[in-house]
């Protein structure tokens, strides 16, 4: 079952976190609600996966934020980040998705990190990003039908369906039209799991990365560059 609107603020609160520790937020139990607070050393953990009605693009951006003085929150923040760009950095014309997955986990194993993401529609059942349905396929007339006729529901259906993982199986191969994200949500011993969405795409030949989250960092006092 989806969050309602396809939209999550997961809000982690020391010791445990309990409310971003999860491997899915589809458990209703995890979604927003009134009896969790935001506060100073809460961690929180955005997501928003809307679905543009007329043409099924998708708006999959997600990111943790964080305020507080803890230094290996934020240390764990900035490591996390430095990780998920660097599995970008990996990424070259001509590779499967199964050849990058197996050089990230590499990167984050260095790092002393583990993945800790659960996808009920991946049948690999983790994965560390997937495709923006329609870069690697063409679409059907029974996906243009769904746009022009179809509800919303079966929209988010079809969407869904049409993105290939990235995963330690899948042997999708990038192309210089493909566009996917890396969304990795990674965790340590004693500290909460945390993740940036990025995308990554080619254009005219040229890797793009693309996160445009500076304004949240601003806003939260984030500084993901080392000390």
């Amino acid at each position: 079952m989806l969050p309602p609107h396809g939209v999550i603020v997961g809000i982690g609160n020391p010791p445990s976190y309990a409310g971003i520790s999860q491997p899915s937020f589809r458990a209703e139990a995890l979604w927003p609600a009134t009896a969790v607070r935001m506060e100073r050393e809460s961690v929180t953990y955005i997501y928003s996966s809307r679905v543009q009605l007329a043409t099924g693009l998708i708006a999959d951006t997600g990111c943790s934020l964080y305020r507080g003085t803890d230094i290996a929150i934020r240390d764990q923040l900035r490591r996390v980040w430095d990780v998920t760009l660097q599995i970008c950095g990996e990424v070259t014309v001509g590779m499967t998705f199964a050849e990058l997955h197996s050089r990230a986990m590499l990167l984050i194993d260095d790092a002393g990190l583990q993945n800790n993401v659960h996808s009920v529609n991946d049948k690999a059942l983790t994965n560390i990003g997937h495709t923006i349905p329609w870069t690697a396929e063409a679409l059907t007339t029974r996906d243009v039908d769904v746009f022009d006729n179809g509800t919303p529901e079966q929209l988010a259906e079809l969407v869904s369906s049409r993105r290939r993982f990235l995963n330690a199986s899948e042997q999708l191969v990038v192309t210089d039209r493909l566009v996917f994200t890396v969304e990795p949500r990674l965790s340590a011993p004693g500290l909460p799991n945390v993740g940036f969405h990025v995308l990554v795409g080619f254009e005219y030949g040229k890797r793009s990365i693309v996160t445009e989250y500076d304004p949240l960092f601003e806003l939260f006092e984030m500084d993901l560059t080392h000390d």
